[in-house]
């Protein structure tokens, strides 16, 4: 997220808007209803969640949203969830494939199975399964 001065962002509570009145390098220099506030850079990036909208609906949307992620979230297996955290580790080293030598930690049913291999399309991964040496 680009911050820029003068700029109202959302924080994560969905309660409170900060506006940037200044940044010097590292340091946010920020404005809400409680008062005047500073922090570094990146911990402003971790509690404001983006540009806040303008009206009480765009809020109101925000929140919609954050409450589909998290829903989303908690219906996902174990298998999804480890296989979602190597599909981001495969990407940020510039690998195109996941192996695994074993498909059943793809799940233990269809339907994990299938979640599973959306997974990898999501990401534009392929699966290589390997066999174990022996």
């Amino acid at each position: 997220m680009n911050l820029l001065v003068g700029e109202s962002y959302l924080h994560r509570n969905m309660i409170f808007v900060r506006t940037i009145e200044r940044i010097d390098g590292k340091d946010v220099y920020w404005r809400d209803k409680v008062g005047p506030g500073r922090c570094t850079k990146e911990v402003f990036q971790k509690l404001c969640i983006g540009v806040a909208p303008k009206d009480e609906r765009g809020v109101e949307e925000i929140k919609a949203e954050q409450r589909r992620q998290e829903a989303s979230n908690k219906s996902k297996s174990g298998a999804e969830l480890d296989l979602e955290l190597r599909c981001r580790q495969a990407q940020k080293e510039k690998i195109t494939h996941i192996s695994i030598e074993d498909p059943r930690t793809l799940g233990s049913t269809y339907e994990e199975v299938m979640r599973c291999l959306f997974v990898l399309q999501e990401h534009r991964l392929y699966l290589r399964i390997l066999r174990p040496d022996t």
